[in-house]
């Protein structure tokens, strides 16, 4: 049951990312922004901070798979596409999809 929880909760969370992408709004890419502002005032020659977004973005996905497999990230998929083109009727339909698919996502074998 905790993992449908969270599964449910990255769901919700790549919808809010969606919808905020849709808006021209992204508070993620604006932290890091000034994240990588701070550290090039610290470390000026450093280009090991370009890499580190790549790396995490890798990381939760490999994770979102091991929790949820193929069917958790397209869950992941829907529930982005249901923020992005919330405007539509067609986006609830995406969200709620995705939302259904989250939940029996982490249950498989």
């Amino acid at each position: 049951m905790f993992l449908v929880f969270i599964h449910e909760i990255v769901v919700g969370i790549t919808f809010l990312n969606g919808i905020w992408i849709r808006i021209g709004l992204y508070p993620g890419g604006e932290t890091w922004s000034l994240f990588l502002l701070q550290m090039y005032s610290l470390f000026p020659n450093s280009y090991i901070f370009w890499f580190f977004p790549f790396i995490l973005l890798f990381v939760c996905v490999i994770g979102s798979y091991f929790i949820g497999g193929w069917l958790g990230l397209v869950s992941i998929a829907f529930g982005f596409l249901g923020g992005f083109l919330i405007s539509r009727f067609f986006g609830m339909i995406l969200l709620i999809v995705g939302l259904f698919l989250g939940l029996f996502a982490p249950l498989r074998d």
